[in-house]
């Protein structure tokens, strides 16, 4: 299924496997689709699949819809969002001010903590069933110890003079302050980039006013993907609750009180800097095609490859208590290994412990990151239990794509296996030699994080495509790209 609007080559799509557009074109590629038939370079076999794939789907959708009764459980649905959500929190930073004590004064600031952004906008958009709000949620529990101050307005991110100074007060006199910030809806949603990593200035300076007034603060971070935080060192403990659903309100009051922990990790790095990251230099650069440069050295690929430390690495997440890591062992034949490691819950309390594996190959020759995530598994322990994790490696685990014959090819050769809780946080390793028979041709990488036009060219396997000119308008053009058109005057007006 392709995105809303997304098709610019009905025929190839077909051929790839692509079986249904959207939204509708209103017969816009029939003719196309006919003529790619008649002269062969779509396969009718391909076009009856794409026919048949449809129809299939619409007949389970009605089989489905006799099925399901209709009784909901909607309580028990929203259960499983609150643990959903806290199971899916990271804790960044702490000191030790989480969880809360019992008999602190709470300030609680931050609209989102009253008025809560709960998910992205658009397309992706539901309707909830009902909205935990972490300010009812505290409120229920700490009753007149909790202080409240909004600092901002929920829709546009800004503050005022008057709000600032009410934060700063209800700081002040509290025990611990717990300040809620994010993006908005206008900062990161669908159908645009994101022109810069930054929270709202607004957000900024009142990470500035509560960490000034009250050193035992907590900031709560609501946000989709990953931000710079120049200041991530000056509260008490950094928490990313990122966009928590309709539950999520009550799944951030269970972890700042310690009713429930914090079980997530990063599934992205958080940059120092976006000026650090290869993608900086070249995206949308041109008006028309983006180019990625930087190949496959994304994320922690990138910064492990090329040793650039980021202010939170990918799979980092802390815990309420600590854990202690066993030799590595390895077992299995060829390219089937298992992996296993004893983990020891060494603290007071019981937690979730994330167990991730990557493989470096010692050496290679083709173009591959430092390490890769090829394996990971959560283990729950009780205070002082230990445990034997399992993780199962294969043929895909060592494999690489190779673009001469557009094949994945298992690369011979000596790997070392590391186990750890982050990209930069392993806590012992194992190495092991993998024969295999696979021809892989030789294609280096680029010796800096950007890859040059002759580099690119050898990594896709063939020319760089040339990007269709803006000029005159197609099928791909965008809105932006009637700007100063009639056309775009009228869409103008209209909006």
């Amino acid at each position: 299924m392709s995105d809303w609007f997304a098709v610019s080559d009905r025929p190839a799509g077909i051929a790839a496997g692509m079986d249904l557009e959207m939204p509708a074109s209103d017969h816009a590629w029939d003719a196309r689709v006919r003529a790619a038939v008649a002269d062969g370079t779509l396969a009718e076999a391909d076009l009856d699949q794409a026919c048949i794939r449809v129809v299939e789907l619409a007949l389970r959708t009605v089989s489905g819809r006799r099925v399901h009764n209709g009784a909901v459980d909607f309580d028990a649905h929203h259960g499983l969002a609150r643990r959903a959500a806290a199971a899916g929190t990271v804790l960044l930073t702490n000191d030790g001010v989480l969880p809360l004590a019992g008999s602190e004064k709470i300030a609680l600031i931050g609209a989102f903590a009253h008025t809560p952004r709960i998910q992205g906008a658009g397309s992706s958009l539901v309707n909830p069933t009902r909205v935990d709000t972490l300010l009812d949620e505290l409120r229920q529990r700490l009753g007149d110890r909790l202080s409240y101050a909004p600092g901002y307005d929920p829709q546009t991110g800004e503050t005022t003079a008057e709000l600032l100074a009410e934060v700063r007060a209800v700081a002040a006199e509290a025990d611990v302050a717990v300040l809620v910030v994010g993006l908005t809806d206008g900062e990161e949603s669908e159908a645009f980039d994101r022109t810069h990593l930054r929270l709202p200035e607004a957000a900024d300076t009142l990470v500035q006013i509560v960490t000034a007034v009250n050193r035992r603060s907590v900031v709560v971070l609501v946000n989709g993907a990953p931000l710079e935080l120049s200041w991530a060192d000056q509260p008490a403990a950094l928490v990313e609750a990122y966009l928590g659903g309709q539950a999520g309100g009550a799944a951030l009051a269970d972890i700042l009180l310690g009713d429930a922990e914090p079980a997530g990790r990063l599934a992205e790095s958080f940059p120092v800097s976006v000026a650090e990251l290869p993608a900086s230099a070249t995206f949308a650069t041109t008006p028309t095609q983006v180019r990625y440069l930087e190949t496959c050295q994304v994320g922690y690929r990138f910064h492990d490859s090329f040793a650039v430390a980021p202010r939170f690495c990918f799979g980092h997440g802390l815990s309420y208590t600590s854990f202690e890591y066993g030799p590595v062992k390895v077992s299995g034949r060829g390219t089937d290994r298992t992996i296993t490691v004893e983990i020891t819950n060494t603290g007071a309390r019981a937690g979730t412990e994330v167990v991730q594996l990557y493989v470096h190959p010692l050496s290679s020759a083709v173009h591959r990151p430092e390490q890769e995530l090829k394996a990971f598994a959560t283990v729950h322990l009780q205070a002082g239990e230990s445990r034997r994790v399992s993780l199962e490696l294969n043929s895909r685990s060592f494999a690489v794509y190779d673009v001469a014959d557009s094949a994945w090819r298992v690369e011979g050769g000596s790997y070392e296996i590391r186990i750890g809780a982050s990209s930069r946080d392993i806590r012992g390793s194992a190495k092991l030699t993998i024969k295999s028979d696979d021809v892989v041709h030789d294609v280096a990488g680029p010796a800096s994080a950007i890859a040059s036009e002759a580099e690119f060219a050898l990594l896709l396997g063939g020319p760089v495509p040339t990007p269709r000119p803006l000029w005159p308008l197609h099928e791909d053009s965008t809105i932006a790209d009637l700007t100063g058109t009639w056309l775009g005057a009228a869409c103008a007006r209209c909006c």
